[in-house]
């Protein structure tokens, strides 16, 4: 098992939430700082990329749920980037596909904050 490391990069006006390794019920509060931290700073569209995360726990979607809401009642949105067949079978066995946003890769991501999508709300792909 990898440990949670996270790491935040600009990419225009977009943070782009990098994270590595397990999200976990012991590691969401890790993640959720940095989100936070995101939040604080005025951040209004995030992308989280889960490439490199090896699972993602109820926890952890927890998490990037709550996020979704507080950015989605400003305006804002998170969009999720998984390539890992497991983060995305719990995506949809959970059921957040009608909830939260998830594409391939940051650069899709990115794409869809530059068109000016509105993500707050309902729009699966």
């Amino acid at each position: 098992m990898i440990n949670l490391v996270i790491a935040v990069r600009p990419v225009g006006n977009v943070a782009v939430v990098d994270v590595r390794g397990t999200v976990d019920s012991t590691s969401a509060p890790q993640l959720e700082a940095a989100l936070k931290k995101e939040l604080d700073a005025g951040s209004m569209h995030l992308v989280v990329d889960l490439r490199a995360a090896d699972y993602v726990s109820s926890a952890g979607w927890a998490c990037l749920l709550t996020t979704h809401g507080k950015l989605a009642s400003r305006g804002g949105a998170v969009v999720v980037c998984a390539a890992n067949a497991a983060i995305k079978g719990s995506y949809t066995m959970l059921g957040l596909d009608d909830r939260l946003r998830m594409l391939e890769n940051v650069e899709a991501a990115l794409a869809t904050f530059k068109a000016g999508a509105n993500l707050g709300g309902v729009h699966p792909t």
